[in-house]
């Protein structure tokens, strides 16, 4: 008799772990194919109502009711910045008290967000506790140095145009934290001459800081975004 019943046992327990088993697989597939893709779907509603952008996320995972993570992220079309910017981020991580993402007590941070534009990507820093967002963009990331201005003058003395010339890509060959160069695609962009109408070959102080300041705009947007 006791090993009749110990059978039975161990019977009804190999069959709720089956039942168990079965019925979390069940809910991790529902989850995986309604929940997680209806998620998806309603930030990608919000992102177009809000900020006028088309918001694709690859993946959702997470436990719903604390915290999810939101992987793969790509925003484009979007309206507040220049044709042919997009946004993009491994992942938004989210992290909330039981119902919070209900009525938005909601801590968000990016993983590795950044501005792309053609082969060029702008690292951004971005995180939001409650109603407060950060935003950082790394300054050197997006200034040039400072532009000397005897170029200027020589080409004024020659009287003579000057051509901008902007060398785009080296840093996928030899960055910082490389001992040797790798190959990689450079691209040389170049720009309509300006002229710098000198009178007598020579221009005021004003004239050469507007001319310096022009020439290293025409750079630097080559440098952001790809010429057409």
């Amino acid at each position: 008799m006791v090993m009749r019943f110990i059978s039975k046992l161990i019977l009804v327990i190999i069959a709720g772990l089956v039942l168990w088993l079965g019925f979390t697989k069940a809910f991790g597939l529902l989850r995986e194919k309604y929940l997680y893709r209806f998620i998806a779907n309603r930030f990608s509603v919000y992102a177009d109502r809000i900020w006028n952008a088309k918001l694709y996320i690859g993946h959702v995972k997470g436990d719903i009711f604390t915290s999810l993570s939101l992987n793969n992220i790509v925003a484009s079309d979007i309206k507040a910045l220049p044709k042919g910017f997009e946004i993009k981020a491994d992942s938004l991580d989210l992290t909330y008290p039981p119902f919070g993402l209900l009525c938005g007590a909601v801590d968000g941070e990016f993983q590795n967000l950044r501005v792309i534009c053609k082969d060029t990507e702008i690292p951004v820093e971005a995180y939001q506790h409650k109603d407060t967002a950060v935003i950082s963009i790394r300054r050197n990331t997006l200034e040039l140095g400072e532009f000397k201005d005897g170029f200027i003058k020589i080409a004024a003395q020659f009287h003579v145009p000057i051509i901008p010339v902007t060398i785009k890509g080296t840093e996928k060959s030899l960055n910082k934290n490389q001992k040797f160069p790798k190959p990689a695609k450079v691209e040389v962009i170049y720009n309509k001459p300006i002229k710098l109408n000198a009178v007598k070959n020579q221009l005021t102080k004003e004239e050469i800081q507007i001319k310096v300041e022009k020439i290293k705009s025409i750079i630097q947007n080559n440098l952001l975004c790809k010429s057409e």
